[in-house]
């Protein structure tokens, strides 16, 4: 699945000390980053969730995030 571009890989290590790593919020923005950082076919997805929630200045919740994660994983590779 790899060679074809079908696999995704997103790592994240919780570390206590850094309060952003101790939230769900922090987990689920990672993933979408590291998701959308390396396939262009996901920008779409990500430019629409943020201008959803203005440019960024508000905040969106865990169920948004999920949400936002879901419509990258089901959506179509190029």
């Amino acid at each position: 699945m790899q060679k074809s571009g079908l696999a995704s890989l997103a790592i994240f290590y919780f570390d206590f000390r850094e309060d952003r790593k101790k939230h769900v919020s922090g987990l689920l923005s990672s993933i979408l980053f590291q998701l959308c950082d390396r396939s262009d076919s996901y920008h779409d997805v990500l430019s629409a969730f943020y201008s959803a929630h203005r440019n960024g200045a508000e905040s969106p919740s865990n169920d948004e995030l999920v949400q936002c994660l879901m419509d990258l994983l089901n959506h179509p590779e190029p």
